[in-house]
């Protein structure tokens, strides 16, 4: 099981943490709002909560999952999912992560 870290800027400023799922589900239906969530090793509850939160498809979830997806760009109705290579600096982990962005 991942760690995932969430966080909702209001529109008027206000700073929300690890909001319940159904302040989730406003501030994401909000334009005002945005939204961030920060998922490190995530499994089968994390994914199927970003399905169940904003209804990303299962090819893009499965390319999440695999470390080792190929950098892409696709474009999906109502979102873009990118895959890039990101550097990592931690002693003993691998030099290159692949980080995958909706």
């Amino acid at each position: 099981m991942g760690t995932t870290q969430c966080y909702v800027v209001r529109g008027g400023g206000d700073l929300l943490v690890d909001p319940q799922n159904d302040a989730l589900r406003a501030a994401i239906a909000s334009p005002a709002d945005f939204v961030w969530m920060d998922l490190e090793a995530p499994g089968e509850a994390e994914f199927a909560r970003l399905k169940s939160l904003y209804g990303f498809h299962d090819l893009a979830l499965e390319d999440c999952a695999n470390p080792e997806t190929r950098t892409k760009l696709e474009t999906y109705d109502g979102y873009v999912f990118l895959v890039c290579r990101g550097i990592n600096h931690n002693p003993g982990d691998e030099a290159v992560d692949t980080v995958p962005l909706f």
